[in-house]
């Protein structure tokens, strides 16, 4: 029996950390459930037609959702990238071969600047179209994409999370008015699981989510959801095609490992995780138990959510400190177990749904060897 055998991290020189900042792509996203590893580990052990799995997965998708129609890329960002080029081309396949070049003058783009993740331009860009940013970088109204609608606006991108859905329901029905279609970035807005099913309720056209965040399925895969002929242009547009999405390759055990983890999501209960979540936070804030100058909390995110669940973050403010929060921060992630926190002004902020059992208890205990140094 081999003894103390090193991890494959620990063989790569890697160091693990405990994250507390939430499912982010730079943290690498969600840890997968060992049912979902199960699936892609079946899945890896046999070939299949990848066109025909593809189809039959998003069909499987689409029937979970309630949506017309899904399909499945390789993550948020690669499926924005895709229904742009659906937008551009529709079901012309002449036209799906010659993108980025167009045949149409009907390519521009309106995204608002809430959003500020410069990728997301890109992939609109990418796709051949032209970026029209609409509003400003704190707020962005119906009327500000009403102003900019022309002739040769293709589609409205529409950030949920960064924007509210009652704002959702207004652009909606400035997309149908106008006949152009609305595309909503949701890549982390789940949970809760509602809004897999609201956001193609209100109208949208195109709804986007990552699999690698809160579904809980690899990190490289992303949905599209909504009305079929648009899915379908997504999808002439992508791999295993002959096309701009070639690049947006997702294999087989990502498909299925997604499949798997979103039936397993949908059936979460979700009251129960919130309780879990909130447990995890009331751990962390004990740290500070009995310590005059420091404030605790509970804050929900995202803020203003109007669905639970939403994550409790463990707030810890260290009132007149003075740049105690960021030497704290560096003390954690210095130390063993690294552990990623964000910080707030002078406050701690720390992320509850991305830890595993047992993570809230050790990032107590480090907080509490931290105050020491204040």
């Amino acid at each position: 029996m081999v003894q103390n055998q090193k991890s494959v991290y620990e063989k790569l020189g890697v160091k693990r950390i405990i994250n507390a900042k939430g499912c982010v792509t730079t943290l690498g996203g969600s840890l997968m459930k060992p049912e979902v590893l199960d699936a892609m580990a079946d899945a890896s052990r046999h070939h299949v037609h990848l066109n025909e799995l593809l189809t039959k997965a998003s069909n499987r998708i689409a029937e979970l959702t309630g949506a017309e129609a899904a399909f499945i890329s390789s993550g948020a960002a690669a499926c924005l990238l895709l229904t742009a080029a659906g937008c551009l081309t529709g079901k012309n396949e002449s036209a799906v071969l010659k993108l980025p070049s167009l045949s149409t003058e009907r390519n521009e783009f309106l995204v608002s600047i809430v959003d500020e993740h410069s990728y997301v331009q890109q992939a609109f860009r990418t796709s051949g179209g032209k970026v029209i940013s609409v509003g400003d970088k704190n707020n962005v109204s119906v009327e500000d994409y009403a102003d900019a609608i022309n002739s040769n606006t293709a589609a409205l991108l529409f950030f949920y999370g960064e924007q509210s859905k009652s704002q959702l329901v207004e652009v909606v029905e400035l997309g149908k008015k106008e006949g152009i279609p609305v595309i909503v970035d949701a890549a982390s807005q789940l949970p809760p699981k509602s809004n897999l099913y609201d956001l193609i309720e209100i109208g949208a056209d195109l709804v986007v989510f990552s699999g690698g965040k809160g579904i809980g399925g690899p990190q490289c895969s992303g949905i599209i959801l909504g009305r079929k002929d648009l899915v379908d242009a997504c999808a002439m547009n992508a791999s295993p095609n002959s096309a701009i999405g070639r690049a947006l390759k997702v294999g087989k055990e990502e498909i299925v490992g997604l499949v798997t983890a979103l039936e397993n999501f949908v059936e979460t209960d979700e009251d129960q995780l919130l309780n879990e979540w909130t447990n995890r936070a009331n751990t962390i804030l004990q740290s500070a138990d009995g310590i005059s100058k420091i404030g605790t909390d509970i804050k929900y995110y995202p803020k203003g959510g109007s669905h639970t669940p939403v994550e409790p973050v463990a707030i810890i403010s260290l009132l007149d400190l003075e740049n105690a929060a960021e030497r704290i921060q560096e003390k954690l992630v210095s130390g063993d177990p690294s552990i990623e926190i964000d910080i707030e002004g002078n406050s701690l902020v720390i992320g509850t749904m991305s830890l595993k059992n047992g993570d809230a208890e050790i990032i107590a205990r480090k907080l509490s060897e931290a105050y020491k140094m204040l």
